[in-house]
């Protein structure tokens, strides 16, 4: 089968992060033999060694296509656009992709939507339908917004009823029972991340020195700089 007509991945995160959700793209997306990951233009100054970044992205790939499309966010909405939706872009994350190929790529495809907010969720979904996209499903790699969920729940039981959106793909447990009583009828489905067992062993003797693992970005809102500051004495294994 030639999955390359099939399947995208779409990420208003740039794969240059290369982050934990940025590697579960390329590792799921490659094992899908030629699928295709979109992502969104967004600002690479704070983002060090860019041509280093792309080359290491690049050969991870393999034989994925990877797109990247512009889009507008509320720091670049302009000076046209009434304040008010800059302030609700700004407080909903929302970014809006404006490169119409976007509509030619979904076209037909099974679409993965790595959600960032339930609002942007909503747009992306809108943008799969007028695309043509077959089946989507939003794919919960951050804790969400319960609240928007509640508040959006009647136009996702539409789009469920409607077979347009299958369900949802949680990565936290917490997440995917807690979405499963607020959404009822809605799919779903939890499925943690991997781990490559020939790398990590659980269970492994490493002394009678406590070590932790820590998995994840080193950023403030990890609260793993704040850990180590609150106790000088635990000592660690970080994997970035």
């Amino acid at each position: 089968m030639d999955h390359k007509k099939y399947f995208v991945f779409i990420s208003i995160a740039s794969l240059l992060h290369f982050r934990g959700v940025e590697r579960w793209l390329i590792e799921v997306a490659t094992r899908l033999n030629g699928s295709m990951i979109l992502t969104f233009s967004t600002d690479l100054k704070s983002i060090d060694n860019v041509k280093a970044r792309v080359a290491l992205v690049k050969s991870s790939l393999g034989n994925v296509e990877w797109h990247k499309l512009r889009a507008i966010s509320h720091e670049h909405a302009g000076k046209g656009v009434p304040s008010f939706i800059t302030r609700f872009m700004r407080h909903s994350g929302i970014v809006i992709p404006i490169n119409l190929k976007i509509i030619k790529l979904l076209r037909g495809k099974f679409t993965y939507l790595v959600i960032g907010d339930t609002y942007q969720a909503m747009l992306l979904v809108a943008i799969a339908a007028i695309s043509g996209a077959r089946k989507v499903i939003l794919g919960l790699h951050s804790r969400p917004s319960y609240k928007r969920f509640i508040l959006i729940k009647p136009l996702l039981t539409l789009m469920n009823r409607a077979g347009l959106v299958k369900g949802i793909h949680a990565v936290n447990i917490v997440d995917a029972l807690t979405l499963r009583r607020i959404l009822s009828n809605i799919p779903v489905w939890w499925i943690p991340n991997g781990v490559d067992c020939r790398r990590f062993k659980p269970g492994a003797k490493r002394g009678d020195v406590f070590q932790a693992l820590f998995v994840g970005a080193l950023s403030d809102d990890k609260g793993l700089i704040r850990s180590q500051r609150q106790h000088e004495s635990l000592r660690g294994i970080i994997v970035t």
